[in-house]
């Protein structure tokens, strides 16, 4: 091969290795994305088990996010709520919003841990594509 091949060749190793990467990155703020997906899960499902503690008209702390709380009285203690999807919310039982709950915390969950092989696969090839350019630039000087 001639030198400008070389140099075509490298460039193209190299735009790769760049478009892995930025790839990698968009992955891993999804990933981050779903982690807080499954956090909000698990503080709305112990809100719920909280409210069915709860009688009608009494007082208690609501959990609002972020460890903050408000006092609040509850007018129905055994329905809630929930959104299933494009901003459209139906009145589901405090049991069949945790059951729903349940099984989005575990797709989250299976869909995170997806992700997390994915990463781990292309940082290895971002490596792999990293070691090739730095031989071909070698190559070239």
């Amino acid at each position: 091969m001639t030198k400008e091949e070389d140099q075509k060749g490298l460039q193209k190793k190299y735009l790769q290795l760049q478009l892995l990467k930025q790839y990698v990155t968009a992955m891993i703020e999804e990933k981050g994305k779903i982690e807080t997906k499954i956090a909000e899960s698990a503080v709305t499902m112990h809100a719920a088990e909280s409210i069915s503690n709860v009688q009608k008209g009494e007082e208690f702390w609501a959990p609002l996010g972020s460890d903050a709380y408000m006092l609040s009285d509850i007018v129905d203690v055994k329905n809630l709520l929930l959104n299933v999807g494009a901003n459209v919310y139906v009145q589901k039982t405090i049991e069949e919003a945790n059951e729903l709950l349940q099984k989005r915390r575990k797709e989250y969950e299976e869909v995170n841990e997806k992700m997390g092989a994915e990463i781990a696969e292309m940082v290895r090839q971002i490596e792999l594509l990293e070691r090739q350019v730095q031989e071909m630039a070698k190559e070239i000087e």
